[in-house]
C-alpha cells in the first residue's frame, strides 16, 4: 500500500518528493531523513563557517533534532558544538542526544529542566566562560530562529531542490512546527504555498501565521509523546510522525509532506 520507490540520491536528499499512496490519492515526501542532520544542516554549515567563533552552543529540548544538526556541521566545519539538554526523564538519553555526542558534541544535561532553565543554563555557560576566556562559546537562537540563517537555508534549498519545484513551489505542503523557523523558511521560498502545519509542541502564534496562506493543526499528544500514527517513512517519532494523522484524514491528491529527520538508531 505504501510501496517506497527507489531512493534518490543522499546528496539530492529525495528533493523531488518520494510518493505516498493514499486510498485515491498521492502524496509526495521531501525526506531530509537522508542528512544525518536533517534539513536544518543545510544552512548551518555556512553559519558556522562565516562565524569567528570556535565554540557554539545549543540550548533545547533532548528529542529536538537541531542539536544533531549542530554536531553534524560542527563536525565538518572543524568546530565544536555544546549541547544543552534537559535530563532524560527514564534513566537513558533519548536517541537524539546519542547521535550528537556520537557526531563529537558536548553534551550538558539539566536536571528536571524545562526548556526555560535549560535555556538559562546556556546562558550560564557563555557568560562564565567568556569571564575566563574571550574564545566563549555563542549561544545559538532557540530553533536557529534568526534572519541569518533563514537566509542562508533558503539559498541552500534553491540550489539542491530541482528547478520547476523552486519556481513552480507545491501547492499544498504539510509540516509540523516548533520553532516555525522552517515554515518561515518555506513560505520565502514559496509565498503562494498553502502550508498545513501541525503544531506540536510550542505554540504557533497567530503572527507566526500571518500573511500566510494557511491551515492550522494541534497534535494532542505531548510533545515528548510519540506519533499515534507511524509514518511509512523513517521520520522522527515525536516531531515529523506526528503530521501523518492529519495527512491520512486531509490530504488531497497531490500535496506535498516535509520530513526533517529521522530518529537515530538507539545505542546499546
Amino acid at each position: 500500500r505504501y510501496k517506497r520507490r527507489r531512493r534518490e540520491s543522499r546528496s539530492m536528499s529525495r528533493d523531488k518528493g518520494d510518493e505516498k499512496r493514499l486510498p485515491a490519492r498521492t502524496v509526495k515526501v521531501f525526506s531530509d531523513d537522508l542528512l544525518p542532520g536533517g534539513t536544518k544542516q543545510r544552512g548551518l554549515g555556512v553559519i558556522l563557517m562565516a562565524s569567528l567563533g570556535k565554540c557554539h552552543l545549543y540550548a533545547g529540548p533532548e528529542n529536538g533534532f537541531a542539536q544533531v544538526a549542530l554536531a553534524v556541521a560542527s563536525k565538518a566545519c572543524g568546530k565544536k558544538a555544546i549541547s544543552v539538554v534537559s535530563a532524560p526523564r527514564k534513566g537513558k538519553r533519548h536517541s537524539s542526544v546519542q547521535e550528537a555526542e556520537k557526531y563529537g558534541a558536548e553534551i550538558v544535561e539539566v536536571a528536571h529542566g524545562k526548556l526555560s532553565d535549560v535555556k538559562e543554563k546556556a546562558r550560564l555557560i557563555c557568560k562564565r566562560q567568556f569571564q575566563e576566556d574571550l574564545n566563549s562559546p555563542i549561544l545559538l537562537p532557540f530553533g536557529l530562529d534568526c534572519e541569518a540563517f533563514v537566509d542562508t537555508l533558503v539559498s541552500s534549498l534553491r540550489a539542491s531542490l530541482p528547478s520547476h519545484l523552486v519556481k513552480n513551489g507545491p501547492k499544498r505542503l504539510w509540516l509540523v512546527a516548533g520553532s516555525a523557523v522552517l515554515l518561515a523558511t518555506f513560505h520565502r521560498l514559496w509565498p503562494k504555498t498553502h502550508f498545513l502545519v501541525v503544531q506540536v509542541g510550542k505554540k504557533i502564534w497567530t503572527d507566526q501565521l500571518e500573511g500566510k496562506i494557511s491551515t492550522k493543526f494541534v497534535a494532542k499528544e505531548k510533545f515528548y509523546e510519540p506519533a499515534r500514527i507511524s509514518t511509512p517513512y523513517p521520520s522522527v517519532d515525536t516531531y515529523d510522525a506526528k503530521v501523518w494523522q492529519f495527512v491520512l484524514k486531509h490530504a488531497v491528491d497531490g500535496d506535498y509532506v516535509w520530513n526533517v529527520a529521522r530518529d537515530p538508531p538507539p545505542m546499546l
